[in-house]
């Protein structure tokens, strides 16, 4: 007979990876809008509540990768740069994913601003947008209250599985540039509300000021705005940009190497390139203890100043470092000078920086054998003075509370019973494996023994029992099978679902309620779900049984139990066995049933023994089975 066991335990598994799943979302999500500068264009978006943006830049222990599905950072990040990606929008957990480009070309520029075009410029630019080749679909205008918008609807055959792919694009071109926003959505149709989420993305667009480019630290989320004539390099600026030229770098491949080795989101360049600022935004354990430089005292700040000082133990670096004020938050100014053993000159160096949110953001400027001058630091502080910040998170507490104990206790007393569950699953998933090889050789050898002896039991015959596998008796069995052999696998689920609505209660006091509902909705539907499997476990492996028992050629098994192995017919061929093949033996009031393996069970009425009863048979089966009864 199929026993429940696989089954349960697939079903219990599962169960517990969602748990898994759902705790670690248990704290509260922040509400507040998201807000990206395209690098180099300085285009700005707003994400709504609950769309992420993942660029190369966002640190490979971001939990955002983790949203989008992306197993290899590094891999993801390479092929994000290799196709021009500047950042790639995550929705719908991670169901809903839009690229963001940025690219010039020959025709971008030629075009420059879609405001410009006249009607016969936008139908034609319109025709050239349409899609072909092996692609169809249609193209539009989409009104946006700043520039114009286009959206391209394209339907492709997928060659390989023979289904059509559908791609959305919403795009404009200004300053040269061609935007665009990349919906692929595979073999499904794009949903309404995925349109919904890309057209308020589009509506949300800001331009930057002609005169001015702005330009918003990845991750960071502070903003900075450039003045006329200062322009901006990063990482994922294009390589046939002009900038390039102007700061006189003759191998874009080699800067951005050397950019991403030493930290740099970006450089900006200032007069004809002779003044570079390089901009970085670094996390460490100071910067973490720091956390806001809002948040120090007057002595916090003194010591912070005192380190901040530029030293060095061979005594050829001296400088200076001072704070400058900010409306939001304060600045410290650092110059350092420093002799060039190989020049035998001083090298000077200016540093602007603060720290927010545990992370130091620097502006730095290298001016080599030159003093720094005047009109250099007025750019610098020009852009200090325009910095725009996220909304600035709490200052960490260091107290420790009895709830923060309690919930920590409780959460590895979580994890614990997780990990031992699996642990405990995996160690007698390979003592089993052993046991069946070991039980095959052991059946081969016995086989082998039997060749020409096949109808012949071994030795005196002890033992002669007829039972009936009536509707009855299977019920009676798959109430001992559900509720005496397979109760752990549900109870356990049940309490470690409890245990885990608990720390998602817990965690969710306040406005975290409203972020959580669906958390502590799915944890109560999984014990609900458990209880009712609990509930109707019985009836299931009853319905299985009769079944499976209504194919057999009869309902009624006969056993001969023989001083060297048994025999059982009736319900199947008649075929010999040895005692060893019975992995375990349990006793009830009315029946003995017999295991072979998890796979097959077999009922023995104590009331229908023909030769011989039920309590010389236990101990018959004692002798040959052991403890395994």
């Amino acid at each position: 007979m199929n026993t429940s066991k696989r089954t349960m335990g697939r079903f219990t598994a599962v169960l517990l990876t969602v748990l898994v799943i759902a705790a670690a979302f248990c704290l509260p999500v922040s509400a507040a809008e998201t807000t990206y500068t395209l690098p180099d264009v300085g285009m700005t978006l707003t994400l709504p509540e609950g769309a992420q943006i993942l660029t190369p830049t966002t640190p490979a222990d971001d939990p955002v990768w983790d949203t989008a599905k992306v197993s290899d950072v590094d891999e993801k990040i390479a092929q994000m740069s290799e196709d021009g990606i500047q950042a790639e929008i995550y929705a719908f957990d991670g169901a809903c994913t839009i690229a963001v480009s940025a690219k010039s070309s020959d025709y971008s520029q030629e075009i420059f601003d879609l405001n410009n075009l006249n009607e016969e410029e936008k139908a034609d630019f319109l025709e050239r947008m349409q899609p072909s080749s092996m692609a169809t679909g249609s193209v539009e205008w989409y009104d946006n209250e700043t520039i114009p918008f286009f959206r391209i609807d394209i339907q492709s055959e997928a060659v390989e599985e023979g289904q059509t792919v559908y791609e959305r694009l919403y795009g404009t071109v200004f300053d040269g540039v061609l935007v665009a926003f990349d919906l692929y959505n595979g073999t499904e149709e794009i949903s309404e509300e995925y349109d919904a989420l890309m057209r308020q993305i589009v509506d949300s667009v800001a331009l930057p000021k002609s005169a001015e480019t702005t330009y918003t630290l990845p991750d960071v989320g502070m903003t900075l705005t450039l003045p006329e004539g200062a322009q901006i390099l990063t990482p994922t600026t294009p390589a046939d940009d002009p900038v390039w030229g102007t700061a006189k770098v003759l191998d874009t491949t080699e800067k951005i190497t050397q950019m991403n080795e030493d930290g740099i989101l970006a450089e900006i360049y200032a007069f004809d390139g002779a003044c570079t600022i390089a901009v970085s935004a670094k996390s460490s354990d100071y910067s973490q203890a720091i956390f806001n430089l809002n948040y120090v005292d007057e002595d916090a700040k003194a010591d912070f100043m005192e380190r901040m000082k530029p030293s060095s133990m061979d005594g050829r670096t001296t400088g200076s470092a001072e704070w400058y004020d900010n409306e939001t938050i304060p600045f410290f100014r650092i110059d350092i000078q420093s002799e060039a053993v190989e020049e035998g000159q001083t090298v000077h160096e200016r540093l602007y920086g603060t720290i927010f949110d545990g992370t130091l953001v620097a502006l730095d400027l290298y001016n080599g054998a030159e003093e720094i001058p005047e009109e250099y630091d007025a750019l610098m502080r020009q852009i200090v003075d325009t910095a725009v910040f996220p909304e600035f998170q709490p200052e960490p507490s260091a107290e420790v509370t009895p709830e923060m104990v309690w919930m920590l206790v409780v959460l590895g007393l979580l994890i614990a019973l997780i990990v031992g569950f699996f642990v405990y699953r995996s160690v007698v998933n390979r003592r089993d494996k052993r046991e069946k090889h070991a039980m095959a050789d052991r059946l081969a050898a016995y086989r082998q023994s039997k060749l020409g002896h096949e109808d012949e039991g071994d030795g005196a015959l002890r033992f002669v029992n007829e039972t009936e596998h009536s509707d009855n008796a299977i019920k009676v069995f798959a109430n001992f099978q559900a509720y005496r052999r397979r109760l752990f696998a549900p109870l356990f689920t049940i309490l470690i679902g409890l245990v885990a609505l608990y720390v998602v209660a817990q965690s969710s006091s306040g406005d975290g309620w409203s972020d959580n509902w669906w958390i502590l909705l799915l944890l109560a539907a999984c014990i609900v779900y458990s209880v009712y499997k609990i509930a109707t476990a019985s009836t299931s492996v009853t319905k299985a049984m009769i079944r499976s028992y209504s194919k057999m050629r009869s309902r009624k098994a006969a056993y001969y139990f023989y001083e060297g192995d048994f025999r059982i017919t009736g319900l199947q061929a008649s075929n010999l066995h040895p005692y060893f093949q019975i992995t375990r033996m349990y006793e009830t009031k009315e029946y003995f049933y017999m295991y072979f393996g998890e796979e097959n069970t077999y009922f023995i009425a104590k009331d229908g023994f023909e030769q011989g009863d039920a309590e010389s048979f236990r101990e018959f089966m004692r002798e040959k089975i052991g403890k395994r009864l």
